[in-house]
């Protein structure tokens, strides 16, 4: 499954490149750590990371899975699912990486509610402990294969318009990578 998924990144315009020639022009985002990513099954699948100025230590190294309903990107991209799709992606008990992360489906589903009604996701320690993440959903098909850009940083740096820039920021890559 990881080689059909490489080899259909490969035939793409590579969104890493796209990702790595953008994300260092965004006026907020680049000061933090942005993330790429994509949905495989369950999982989301770090693809590329952009380390800003802001000092932090992630689980999310390029190649490693997290289960998607404990991240932002996971969220974001698990949203745009049907329910079927949802529901056969998702064991019960969901795998939970903290205290915060969702332990079923019932409350995730309500999470991904407001992912889609507000159009990007929140980690709020749900992955790490005193890390939140945000995330959008690059425009195109759901599912396997799609991608999502994230930035993560400590909790207390966080305010509502340092938020409000980096969702602006976030959602900016975002369009910028689903343009050919």
């Amino acid at each position: 499954k990881l080689v059909d998924l490489a080899s259909a990144f490969l035939r793409e315009e590579d969104p890493v490149i796209r990702f790595r020639s953008f994300v260092t022009g965004l006026p907020f985002a680049s000061q933090e750590t942005v993330q790429l990513a994509t949905l495989d099954g369950a999982d989301v699948l770090y693809l590329a990371r952009h380390d800003g100025n802001q000092p932090i230590s992630l689980t999310s190294i390029v190649g490693k899975r997290l289960p998607a309903s404990s991240t932002a990107l996971g969220k974001t991209l698990l949203a745009r699912l049907d329910q079927d799709d949802l529901a056969q992606r998702l064991p019960e008990p969901l795998v939970q990486l903290t205290s915060k992360s969702h332990s079923t489906v019932a409350g995730l589903r309500a999470d991904l509610e407001v992912v889609t009604e507000a159009g990007f996701a929140i980690d709020d320690e749900e992955a790490s402990p005193n890390v939140v993440c945000l995330a959008v959903a690059v425009p195109g098909q759901p599912g396997d294969g799609a991608y999502a850009v994230s930035t993560t940083l400590f909790k207390e740096r966080l305010n509502a318009d340092l938020k409000r820039s980096l969702i602006e920021d976030l959602s900016h890559l975002a369009s910028y990578l689903s343009t050919t």
